[in-house]
C-alpha cells in the first residue's frame, strides 16, 4: 500500500464512519429508554451514511463497528467519555471515543 503498513481505504472509511457515528451520539443526551437509545442509534448512523454518502443500511453493515451501538444500548457508552475536563465536543474528542471503546474491548477478549 501507499503507507506501506496494511491498511485498506475501507479501514479509513470505516474509522471516519465510525467517528461520525460517535459524533452524533455526543450530541444527544443519554437515552432514557432502550426504545430511545434504538432511535438515536438509527439518527447517529444517519448522520454518519450522509457523511459517507451512502444508505443507512449500508453504512451500518459495513462502516460503522458494531461495538458504539451494543455499548450504547448497554447504557456503558457516555462512561469512555468521561476523562478529563479538556475534553470538548469536537472530531478529537469522537475520535479519542471510540479509540477507548475499542481499546477496552480488545483489552477485555
Amino acid at each position: 500500500t501507499a503507507t506501506g503498513q496494511p491498511l485498506t481505504a475501507k479501514m479509513f472509511r470505516t474509522w471516519g464512519g465510525s467517528v461520525a457515528m460517535v459524533e452524533a451520539l455526543l450530541e444527544l443526551p443519554p437515552p432514557q429508554s432502550a426504545a430511545e437509545a434504538e432511535r438515536n442509534i438509527r439518527q447517529a448512523i444517519k448522520v454518519a451514511s450522509q457523511r459517507l454518502m451512502n444508505t443507512a443500511a449500508v453504512c451500518r453493515r459495513h462502516y460503522v463497528h458494531p461495538r458504539i451501538a451494543q455499548h450504547y444500548q448497554a447504557g456503558d457508552f457516555f462512561a469512555f467519555c468521561q476523562d478529563d475536563d479538556s475534553l470538548e465536543r469536537s472530531r478529537a474528542v469522537a475520535e479519542q471515543v471510540l479509540m477507548r471503546l475499542l481499546y477496552a474491548d480488545a483489552a477485555t477478549g
